[in-house]
């Protein structure tokens, strides 16, 4: 609240430097008669106009509050998953003449990280899919643990819900 009062005392001592300073040029270009009269007191005004500047250089300026802004979430405790989260054994992914990858076996367990590199095209997507269950493999079984839900983000965002926001 002091910091909002602050602020409009702050415009309305700008405000009055302005008018000051516009009334000043006014009466120094009038009339070429009277130019002692006119110029004393174009000096007056500039003067005030010089007293609001050093009221508001020597106005001691109170901080800016920070905003309170704070995001609550409210997340359910998830289900403990079992040790093993990914399991595959002996996947294989073709299209066509070509090979993606072949008798693939992988055992992920909980805790373990897993990185996915290579260059495009290599099938680094597809072999997501497969051990996600969102595509079949050509041979082999892939599973998830159990209690996994996998969190994922397609990189077409084909199952991204466009309705659907953070706030």
């Amino acid at each position: 609240e002091a910091y909002r009062d602050q602020q409009r005392e702050i415009r309305s001592i700008q405000e009055f430097i302005e008018r000051q300073l516009r009334v000043a040029a006014r009466i120094q270009a009038g009339p070429k008669r009277g130019r002692d009269f006119h110029g004393r007191i174009a000096r007056k005004v500039a003067k005030r106009a010089k007293a609001g500047r050093k009221r508001l250089e020597q106005m001691e300026k109170i901080a800016r509050p920070r905003d309170d802004v704070s995001v609550r979430a409210a997340f359910d405790p998830a289900r403990r998953s079992g040790h093993d989260v990914i399991v595959a054994h002996g996947i294989s992914k073709r299209y066509g003449a070509r090979t993606l990858f072949a008798d693939l076996d992988l055992f992920v367990r909980s805790g373990n990280r897993l990185a996915v590199v290579g260059r495009n095209g290599a099938g680094k997507t597809t072999l997501l899919r497969v051990l996600l269950g969102r595509e079949s493999p050509d041979t082999g079984t892939a599973r998830l643990g159990a209690n996994v839900t996998p969190g994922y983000l397609a990189q077409e965002h084909e199952s991204l819900d466009v309705r659907r926001t953070v706030l």
